[in-house]
């Protein structure tokens, strides 16, 4: 038998028959560090990303906020509280402005928010940004490929070029 601390969680791991059994005991919710949530920079940090984000956050938002992609892949499924809170934890400025701009208070929400943000990649051309995401919607996914158009920093449009469908076992 061995034992591990994975954030804040002891986890007792077992080996029986060449199989790991994993038993889960002490399990504290995670607390979100008090001392981001005060701290001036922190607040100066969100109150940029409010008013005044940087280009390639800027443009990641609004691909979000046009497509809301999807993140299931497959059968559907519930991400355990403690990941959820974990992904949460380490991002607190990004909550936050997931909380104050798009008024989720669930951690589920915002998580699912926070997936469809980062989940965009974005590449830098002389148009603006070339865009990818994958739009999962459990029993398919679809792989999308697109161009937004900037001029003086702001986005004049944005257009799919490419959208390949994939069908996955649900």
């Amino acid at each position: 038998m061995k034992a591990r601390n994975l954030i804040g969680v002891n986890i007792f791991a077992f080996l029986l028959l060449g199989i790991e059994v994993i038993i889960v005991l002490n399990c504290a919710p995670v607390q979100y560090p008090q001392e981001k949530v005060e701290s001036s920079q922190y607040q100066q940090d969100v109150h940029r990303l409010l008013t005044n984000p940087p280009l390639k956050f800027k443009v990641r938002v609004y691909l979000a906020d046009k497509y809301k992609p999807g993140n299931c892949v497959g059968m559907p499924k519930i991400f355990p509280k403690r990941y959820v809170r974990r992904v949460l934890r380490d991002s607190p400025v990004l909550v936050e402005y997931i909380r104050l701009k798009y008024h989720i208070t669930d951690e589920n929400g915002i998580f699912k928010k926070m997936s469809q943000i980062n989940g965009i990649i974005l590449e830098k051309n002389e148009k603006g940004f070339a865009f990818r995401f994958d739009d999962g919607q459990c029993c398919k996914i679809i792989h999308a490929y697109g161009q937004v158009y900037i001029e003086n920093g702001e986005i004049v449009d944005c257009v799919i070029l490419r959208r390949i469908k994939e069908k996955v076992p649900c």
